[in-house]
């Protein structure tokens, strides 16, 4: 019997908009391809999500790469605030599931700095959660068994009552490894939330 819902936050409850964003802030498309390809989608991104070396040092490895793009990045991180916004149905999503007994948790890779911008200002569903796990904060990062470790212990959760949404699917078959009930989302959030009724 499910009793807990366990959420990914971004591309499940939240839009990671980083090309709306980067237009928004002026860039041409060949820019922005760049950005992407060589900072968002960087291995080294992780190291941000992890949060166990200093943010600036991280950036500067990635500049040292492609110095010619360091002017992007820094004009990239002047003020994200929104570079991930939530989904409009996202709150009513969580009520629902309030509403009907569930309890709800976070388990997410987030860098500090963005986690702590989007949640005092853009996330829509923060009175909302029971409880949250956020990578920066344990210095782990999913899909790291001992992430979803402190999870279960904090919250004295059974994995086998929960049920797991993210949209990588290296982290769902981490989750399901637990014998959590995972769902992939890779189809929008109205097909996240069809798949999830089939656990609950």
């Amino acid at each position: 019997m499910i009793k807990n819902v366990i959420f990914d936050i971004g591309m499940v409850l939240v839009h990671f908009r980083y090309r709306e964003y980067m237009q928004e802030l002026g860039m041409t498309d060949e820019q922005i391809e760049a950005v992407a390809s060589h900072m968002i989608f960087n291995p080294l991104w992780n190291e941000f999500d992890r949060g166990a070396r200093p943010f600036s040092d991280v950036l500067d490895e990635m500049k040292a790469a492609h110095p010619d793009e360091a002017p992007l990045y820094d004009r990239f991180w002047e003020d994200p605030t929104r570079l991930c916004l939530s989904f409009p149905t996202t709150r009513d999503w969580l009520l629902n599931l309030k509403a009907r007994g569930y309890k709800l948790y976070l388990l997410s890779n987030y860098p500090a700095d963005l986690f702590r911008r989007h949640w005092e200002s853009t996330f829509s569903f923060t009175d909302l959660v029971d409880g949250k796990v956020i990578s920066y904060e344990e210095k782990l990062t999913k899909p790291e068994a001992g992430i979803y470790q402190v999870l279960f212990d904090r919250y004295h959760l059974d994995p086998t009552e929960c049920a797991y949404l993210d949209d990588r699917a290296v982290n769902v078959e981490a989750g399901r490894a637990f014998g959590m009930h995972c769902v992939l989302v890779d189809g929008g959030q109205e097909k996240a939330i069809e798949d999830l009724e089939k656990f609950l």
